[in-house]
């Protein structure tokens, strides 16, 4: 396997779970009392966090964080989004991708500047081996520092509009896509 080859699984195996748009909606049946919420109203594109009190095919019930101010009731028509807190999740792809540029740039660099060769050289292989080596080591450091940082996983309460998926991944002399549209 070429070093080009090496490269272009590299960058793939990386960006394939970035690019992949998994599909984690909820319908508004399954909210329950006491589900942290947030949304976004139609009008003026407001937006709104809080605990639901209750929720209905007619109508939603939100207490906002703020004790002071009374409960809101919207109908889903007065909702431009609508999401709720599923557990919480790390951000280990994303510590892995920022982590592996610096590394990988800084080891080609180091490289190409240590090289002997002044001109007329082709050091393309020996630099994009080692710029891979050091964005893996340094991708591996933003890996686990991601890992440690975990937020809520707000999933959208599915609605009626299109949605677009799309996903990458790496197979024996080329790549499949899959493209999915749902109405």
């Amino acid at each position: 396997m070429g070093i080009r080859a090496v490269a272009v699984f590299a960058v793939a195996t990386l960006w394939a779970p970035v690019i992949a748009v998994a599909d984690d909606s909820v319908t508004l049946a399954e909210l329950s009392r006491g589900d942290q919420v947030r949304l976004r109203l139609t009008s003026g594109g407001k937006s709104v966090r809080g605990t639901l009190d209750a929720a209905g095919p007619d109508e939603i019930v939100v207490r906002p964080l703020d004790p002071a101010r009374p409960p809101l009731r919207l109908s889903p028509q007065q909702m431009a989004k609508l999401e709720v807190v599923r557990g919480r999740r790390s951000h280990w792809v994303r510590g892995a991708v920022i982590g592996f540029v610096p590394g990988a740039l800084f080891m080609g660099a180091a490289v190409l500047a240590l090289s002997d060769c002044y001109r007329d050289c082709d050091e393309t292989g020996e630099v994009l081996a080692y710029g891979l080596a050091g964005g893996a080591i340094t991708g591996a450091v933003g890996a686990l520092i991601g890992l440690a940082v975990k937020t809520d996983r707000w999933v959208l309460v599915q609605d009626r509009r299109p949605k677009v998926g799309l996903s990458l991944a790496p197979l024996k002399g080329g790549f499949r896509a899959d493209l999915s549209l749902r109405f």
